[in-house]
């Protein structure tokens, strides 16, 4: 019996003794593969940073190293999108076009609601604007409805730093629930108006709207959906994707050697647009660019993303982070 004993406790002493040998090789595998993604996806930052590089050049941009390592970069305008900072400063100078334009936007991707709109402004503004002052009605949130709910230090009373703090805001916390996309349609990088050779179809649909009524219109056909499939996508959408058609050249491909540059004025005739809202609202020519590096180490991947302003010359970094995959 005592020899069986020692038997069987040499035996779960080797077992546990592999167990935790193999335990380390795969944690000191998962390391060095990941240290591996982390300088491709670096290698891919540094050959897109560089402003000789155009976001055509796909055999510099996609690079297999070995047989399972390698690294994609995507260059994309972050002016795009929408700047929330740009747009809750315009609302606040002008009470009544300034205001409007950030409604149409809210209405568009969504909120149905014209006093929880308001609300969500009237938010907004005291969340960046300098003093303690509320405003709107009493139903607005100031320091001190926030403190009385027990929120310390808020607002912030400044521009927003990062998309994260839109949700602080009371009542924006419903803004991932009404478009799970609004990350897509939003930024805090831009230089404020939105980019035409860009955006998205989404984007420039929602910039061509020139009424509150015209958005509601136009969420009510993006969202609505019927038994069998999705409701008609509106005039303002098709409009938009014939931009983008035309933008990406005959191949239908974007970021190829056949993508056009499109002027405002062509973009507001295409889609209707008045021309003092067009330039008052579409550029084509913000400088700010997001670089997106995703390198692949076996099945291990990693990204990181990039944004600079005046690629070109001069360039100043805005934001770096390494974001999580998960898919």
């Amino acid at each position: 019996m005592a020899v069986l004993f020692v038997v069987g406790t040499l035996s779960l002493m080797l077992a546990t003794t592999a167990l935790i040998v193999r335990s380390d090789a795969e944690l000191a595998t998962s390391q060095k593969k990941a240290f591996r993604a982390t300088q491709l996806a670096e290698m891919g930052i540094a050959i897109a940073a560089n402003p000789v590089v155009k976001k055509t050049d796909l055999l510099l941009l996609n690079q297999t190293i070995f047989q399972d390592e390698s690294f994609s970069v995507k260059i994309k305008g972050e002016g795009g999108k929408f700047n929330i900072n740009t747009l809750v400063q315009q609302a606040k100078a002008d009470p009544v076009e300034g205001r409007e334009t950030l409604e149409i936007v809210l209405a568009a991707v969504g909120v149905d609601d014209g006093d929880l709109r308001s609300l969500m402004i009237d938010n907004l503004i005291n969340w960046v604007d300098e003093d303690d002052e509320a405003e709107g009605d009493s139903k607005t949130y100031e320091r001190e409805r926030y403190e009385e709910e027990g929120f310390l230090n808020y607002p912030f009373n400044r521009p927003f730093y990062s998309l994260d703090e839109m949700l602080l805001v009371k009542e924006l916390n419903i803004l991932p629930g009404v478009y799970p996309q609004w990350r897509d349609i939003f930024t805090i990088y831009s230089a404020g108006k939105l980019d035409i050779n860009e955006a998205s179809p989404e984007c420039l649909a929602i910039a061509s709207l020139e009424s509150v009524a015209d958005a509601q219109r136009y969420a009510l056909q993006q969202f609505e959906t019927t038994v069998d499939e999705k409701a008609e996508p509106s005039e303002h959408f098709k409009d938009a994707q014939e931009v983008v058609d035309m933008r990406w050249g005959k191949d239908g491909a974007e970021d190829t050697t056949d993508d056009e540059q499109l002027d405002v004025n062509t973009v507001a005739t295409m889609m209707g647009l008045d021309e003092a809202l067009a330039n008052n609202r579409l550029t084509n020519q913000d400088q700010t660019t997001r670089i997106e590096s995703t390198a692949t180490v076996g099945d291990l991947r990693k990204r990181i993303v990039l944004i600079l302003r005046n690629r070109a010359q001069n360039p100043q970094i805005l934001m770096r982070e390494e974001v999580p995959l998960f898919d």
